[in-house]
């Protein structure tokens, strides 16, 4: 009744748990941003054995949780997906250096993350569904365990938020990356059917 019209970019359904989907989007995004680079003449004429050079690196025992995080968070962007196979390439050289966390881009309150996150998402994730969300991907359950221990220490009340349920029939435009892993088009979509009159 308030609501005229409204734009949302990067939704996020009510159920989305995070991160308990981030390893399994991020590994889709990364597999994409692989095959571009192979259907890419010039990508793929710079870079002809990534897909081996990235088999690699995944067999290096120093990159392990925080490195793959850290790789994690360079795919949010354009620029670090962009960038992406002449780092495999390098990372695929014994010895050479694996991605850190950084701590350039935007600030983050992790204090403000931890109060919305843990109460509404990160303390509904059940063990049992933690396999089937990593399973086969580069980050593993590694960000999920440190988020829940996280979760375990900023000691917030679970909340249940009552979002409406019936469908609306305001106009919503809904605005999503094609290679946004942390709100993937998949999720506007399920938002969006909600919304006679939305356009994704």
């Amino acid at each position: 009744a308030a609501i005229r019209s409204a734009i949302l970019v990067g939704t996020v359904p009510d159920d989305a748990r995070v991160p308990l989907f981030h390893a399994r989007h991020a590994q889709q995004t990364l597999d994409d941003v692989l095959a571009d680079c192979e259907a890419d003449a010039q990508c793929n004429a710079d870079h002809p054995e990534l897909r081996a050079q990235w088999a690699a690196v995944l067999q290096r025992p120093d990159f392990d949780g925080s490195a793959r995080e850290a790789l994690r968070t360079r795919l949010i962007g354009t620029s670090g997906q962009r960038a992406l196979p002449a780092q495999v390439a390098a990372m695929a050289t014994p010895g050479s250096a694996l991605p850190k966390a950084s701590a350039g881009g935007p600030p983050l309150a992790v204090g403000l993350y931890l109060s919305v996150t843990c109460a509404e998402d990160t303390s509904w994730i059940r063990r049992e569904d933690i396999p089937a969300a990593t399973r086969a991907t580069f980050l593993g359950d590694w960000r999920i365990e440190r988020q829940r221990a996280a979760c375990a220490h900023w000691d917030v009340p679970r909340r249940t938020l009552a979002y409406a349920r019936s469908d609306s029939q305001v106009p919503v435009l809904f605005i999503a990356g094609g290679r946004d892993y942390v709100t993937p088009p998949s999720w506007a979509r399920r938002v969006a059917s909600r919304f006679p009159n939305g356009r994704l």
